[in-house]
């Protein structure tokens, strides 16, 4: 028995993919996200500030 699953087009999935620094910080410039470069690594704020701007592009490309 069980309950109804959805439909795949009803769900979100996850991509990961990996792209170099210094793209994405030519990437943070454009979208104005503030970072700091010279850190260890890329804080979480940023990050959630690029999938949020990422997520927009993505978007606005398939319409």
């Amino acid at each position: 028995m069980g309950r109804k699953r959805k439909k795949l087009i009803e769900k979100s999935t996850s991509i990961i993919f990996r792209i170099d620094n210094e793209t994405l910080f030519k990437l943070c410039d454009i979208l104005q996200i503030k970072y700091d470069e010279n850190a260890e690594i890329l804080d979480d704020s940023t990050k959630n500030a690029l999938n949020v701007e990422i997520k927009k592009i993505v978007h606005e490309f398939v319409k």
